[in-house]
């Protein structure tokens, strides 16, 4: 759409392109709906490759409820096409693709900025309060390009960076919803024109007004979704939420401030690093290479010692070597991190040919790797002493290596905090209803607390030196265990105190 000035009534609009076509139907409705959301809406949810145009996989565009009284809806949107559309273009995606469809979204009067923080994305105003954010992502199965609505004062104060559009006071969010389906279908021509030869025919999308399936009407089968999506993409957050381990988070934040600002790292000709961390178990090492994932916004491929080393010959080098290959093959940032590092990386006296094999394969593809693809960082862990490990592989230049010792009191009175943070959050966040076999709701104690307010975390950090924070958790596993056999035996509920967690302590010394 070309025109953002709104019209005073439109029964339908379509936003026309060159491949396919987006109609917003009953756009009354659509109106009334917006104006006043109680529940998600979905407007198009198409996985069937015969409906869409070559490379689509998928496509979703939906609304939900607005954060509070004095916000719009939500706007959300999805483009899925998977990586083999890249295979005779690889240097496409993800920067090329993304310069033109700048160049296209101008053509269409659009006025798409881009931030040094978020190399990966395009920012388009909408009004004076709203924007879009068009984002490109990649993992091993899918390429995406999502859409979402933000606020403008809130990347302002974010990045520092202003929006010079010249855009209308106000967009109802009808309208604001046109421009994201205007948007998407720019999206998906440019698609269509990079990846594939054009059809014979558009391809129509309606998005429907009235006859639209809510996530209230769906609810059963979200309730069945939920927890499988959730084991699926439940993992860390950014660093600031691991406690303790002060040395490695402050160096794993410069690496990440590097990945954020490749403006500023070209000028002092810097690159993300490859590291490996290196210290006792249980000191928090894989929570923080999935952490730093999180604050790059990268994927992450855990490989453990058993997908490579092989008993039969040749076998562990062969194994290397694929997932090597996978891992040039995404566009993304992708952290590939080897856990269990010194299993092929320990230095002997006795070392095998397939041993000698491995760390020859894996240093010909780190050169390769740091050389050619800088969206792939290496990242190792490893309980044992650097002095153990073959010098060749850990050498300057090649990883960094990133102590994670035993915490200090104050890093453990973080952890302390941490640690108990995060369990009451994962309480809260599941709150969830239960019911007996004939459907009846069980009750459910919403004013049970099961960490006591009054903890003294200073006093548990001073009991704990050299515990880590898998000791901590362990504890705190233990207490709960104790205090719902008080419950199943009284049927009375405790909440967690102070003396609990010390004789837990005691008897973890023992």
């Amino acid at each position: 759409m070309t025109d953002k000035e709104q019209p005073t009534h439109v029964e339908t609009e379509t936003i026309s392109g060159v491949y396919s076509d987006i109609i917003l139907d009953d756009v009354d409705t659509l109106a009334q709906r917006l104006n006043h959301p109680d529940h998600g809406q979905i407007y198009l949810d198409i996985d069937d490759p015969d409906m869409l145009p070559y490379p689509l996989k998928a496509i979703v565009l939906e609304s939900w409820p607005p954060r509070n009284d004095q916000m719009p809806p939500d706007i959300e949107g999805t483009i899925v096409f998977p990586p083999t559309a890249l295979e005779f273009n690889r240097g496409l995606w993800p920067h090329g693709f993304l310069s033109l469809l700048n160049e296209s979204l101008q053509q269409y009067n659009y006025s798409p900025q881009d931030f040094p923080h978020d190399p990966l994305s395009l920012y388009i105003a909408l009004d004076q309060s709203r924007a879009l954010r068009l984002t490109l992502q990649a993992n091993s199965t899918d390429c995406n390009i999502e859409l979402e609505m933000i606020s403008i004062t809130e990347t302002k104060d974010a990045t520092h960076q202003p929006f010079e559009a010249e855009v209308p006071d106000e967009l109802s969010p009808p309208y604001c919803l046109l421009n994201t389906a205007t948007v998407m279908s720019i999206t998906i021509d440019q698609l269509r024109e990079c990846f594939g030869n054009p059809p014979k025919y558009s391809k129509r999308f309606v998005l429907h007004g009235s006859n639209v399936p809510t996530y209230h009407e769906k609810n059963e089968l979200i309730q069945l979704a939920v927890p499988e999506i959730e084991q699926a993409t439940s993992g860390s957050q950014g660093l600031d939420y691991v406690g303790g381990a002060t040395q490695a988070k402050a160096r794993l934040q410069e690496m990440a401030e590097v990945i954020h600002d490749p403006v500023g790292a070209k000028l002092y000709a810097l690159q993300a690093s490859h590291f490996l961390l290196h210290g006792p178990p249980g000191t928090g090492k894989t929570s923080l290479i999935n952490a730093f994932a999180h604050e790059i916004n990268a994927t992450v491929w855990p490989i453990k010692s058993t997908d490579i080393v092989s008993k039969y010959v040749g076998e562990s080098g062969a194994n290397l070597e694929e997932w090597f290959t996978k891992a040039k093959a995404v566009s993304g940032l992708l952290v590939l991190f080897f856990d269990e590092f010194d299993v092929f990386a320990a230095e002997t006296t006795n070392s095998t040919s397939e041993r000698i094999d491995i760390r020859k394969n894996f240093n010909t593809h780190l050169e390769d790797i740091s050389r050619n693809h800088p969206n792939i960082i290496l990242a190792a862990a490893t309980n044992v002493d650097l002095s153990h490990l073959e010098p060749s592989l850990i050498r300057s230049g090649r990883i960094e290596t990133i102590p994670v010792p035993l915490p200090t009191e104050a890093e453990r009175e973080d952890i302390w905090g941490t640690v108990l943070w995060r369990l009451q959050s994962e309480l809260d966040r599941d709150n969830f209803e239960l019911f007996d076999e004939e459907g009846h709701e069980l009750a459910l104690h919403a004013d049970f607390q099961l960490y006591d307010a009054n903890l003294d975390i200073k006093r548990l950090a001073a009991l704990t030196d050299g515990q880590t924070g898998a000791d901590f958790e362990a504890l705190l596993a233990r207490a709960r265990q104790n205090c719902f056999r008080h419950y199943r035996q009284t049927g009375n509920h405790k909440s967690i105190g102070q003396a609990d967690l010390e004789r837990e302590i005691r008897m973890f010394d023992r």
